[in-house]
């Protein structure tokens, strides 16, 4: 049988345990909401940026099609201006 002195110093051995425990635990679930909320901004950021994108590309390929039908005007009037076919070809290179 254990001296009472003994029991003493083990019960508060297992209480300092169980705080610990307990303690951890609450550290734990605030990690684990820390990152849900990370990653549920980051999921945010992701839609946001490509909704952006899309926007983006719609408006590329509208900007295209309007090049398009400048050019159609340009080649069909006689216009003064001349644009080089190597231009025209480089700069819709550059625009994909």
């Amino acid at each position: 049988m254990l001296h009472p002195l003994m029991r003493k110093a083990s019960f508060t051995d297992d209480e300092k345990k169980r705080k610990l425990m307990v303690v951890n635990r609450a550290s734990a679930r605030k990690s684990a909401l820390r990152k849900k909320l990370y990653i549920e901004a980051l999921e945010k950021e992701n839609q946001s940026l490509r909704d952006e994108n899309n926007e983006m590309k719609n408006k590329l390929e509208n900007y295209r099609k309007m090049f398009a039908v400048m050019l159609g005007k340009n080649t069909n009037s006689h216009s003064v201006i001349n644009i080089p076919s190597e231009y025209i070809e480089s700069t819709m290179a550059d625009c994909l």
